[in-house]
């Protein structure tokens, strides 16, 4: 059996982790920022806040759709070439023990 050097796939999942985070912080706050422009917008005229609502809720809904299901597209992405990599580690342990299988080597440039 093989030397194993680190884990394989970890930094992938990592990244995977961040992206569904990030995209979530991404469409909370958007959604904040339209709820508090339509309430500041309209504080006293109620009849203004349901127009504003109309016109400014459904295309902001879609933008901050697209945002999210990138990042959780981007997420998908990583998430499966993680798996990817921790498959080929299971065929790399079983090389002879003369051989060493390094994972997920960083650089201090990359």
């Amino acid at each position: 059996m093989a030397k194993i050097l680190g884990k394989a796939g970890k930094s992938l999942e990592e990244r995977a982790i961040n992206r569904r985070k990030k995209g979530i912080m991404v469409m909370f706050f958007l959604m904040c920022g339209v709820y508090f422009f339509i309430g500041f917008v309209t504080a006293k005229m109620s009849l203004l806040w349901f127009i504003a609502a109309g016109i400014v809720i459904v295309p902001a809904y879609i933008i901050f759709e697209r945002l999210f299901d990138g990042q959780i597209r981007l997420a998908r992405k990583d998430e499966s070439g993680a798996s990817g990599e921790k498959d080929i580690a299971g065929l790399l342990e079983r090389l002879p023990n003369t051989y060493t299988v390094v994972s997920d080597l960083t650089f201090t440039d990359s």
